[in-house]
């Protein structure tokens, strides 16, 4: 994954680099600029369970938290303020996540500012709908934004949206929706595909929504199976 910015949203501080192999339309920025991604982790949240080093992000509301390993395994958290985000066709912010947490974070030689192999993170939390339904609605905003090309009118190959009940590890159900996207016009160190995965929990405050986007195809890519050990951490606070 490699970082292409939006001229509108250069004047803002990006701390990392993000999806852009597929579309200009990625960017990082500040909560100031900040209107598609309402979630976002608590400020020091501590330290996971599930992962020895590795660190737990809560969502803005604290209503959620998932779990991802520590920097040894590759993996780092931004503050809250820090947004990956993709555009709808005008241009605008659609879908997003605030204080990611990021898989090989600058790995990339031959453009190290702006480059990670994933990252993970709350999308906006939805209340009043079944978990279901708002996994399906927000997921496919969500495979529209990753599959959207460089030119904002046309969107590259992807797989349908597959969605099915799952259990998470403490036993709680919830919702996952996945869809591979095709990547063209790579750059130096980019992926053939991207997965894109979301995991809905009804938390009883609102259902929480956890999405994770990855490279795949390539050496040095989160395994499907590392991916999902992280969703399945996915639980409810309270």
């Amino acid at each position: 994954m490699t970082l292409s910015r939006l001229a509108s949203v250069l004047a803002v501080l990006a701390t990392l680099g993000v999806l852009g192999t597929t579309v200009a339309a990625v960017a990082a920025y500040t909560q100031r600029d900040a209107g598609a991604a309402d979630a976002g982790p608590v400020e020091g949240a501590g330290r996971s369970h599930a992962f020895a080093g590795g660190r737990l992000v809560v969502d803005r509301g604290g209503d959620a938290a998932f779990e991802v390993p520590g920097r040894s395994r590759g993996w780092t958290t931004e503050r809250r303020g820090v947004v990956v985000y993709y555009v709808d066709r005008s241009g605008s912010p659609a879908v997003g996540v605030e204080g990611p947490a990021v898989f090989r974070d600058r790995y990339c030689a031959l453009e190290p500012g702006s480059s990670n192999r994933g990252f993970a993170g709350f999308t906006r939390s939805v209340a009043g709908r079944d978990a279901r339904v708002a996994n399906v609605a927000l997921s496919r905003e969500w495979v529209r934004g990753v599959a959207l090309a460089e030119d904002l009118r046309t969107s590259s190959p992807h797989t349908p949206l597959r969605t099915d009940e799952i259990r998470l590890a403490d036993g709680s159900a919830a919702v996952r929706s996945r869809s591979r996207i095709a990547v063209a016009g790579r750059g130096p160190c980019g992926a053939p595909s991207v997965v894109f995965t979301m995991v809905s929990l009804d938390t009883g405050a609102g259902v929480a929504n956890l999405v994770l986007v990855r490279d795949a195809g390539v050496p040095g890519a989160l395994s499907g199976a590392a991916a999902d050990r992280i969703l399945g951490t996915l639980r409810a606070r309270g």
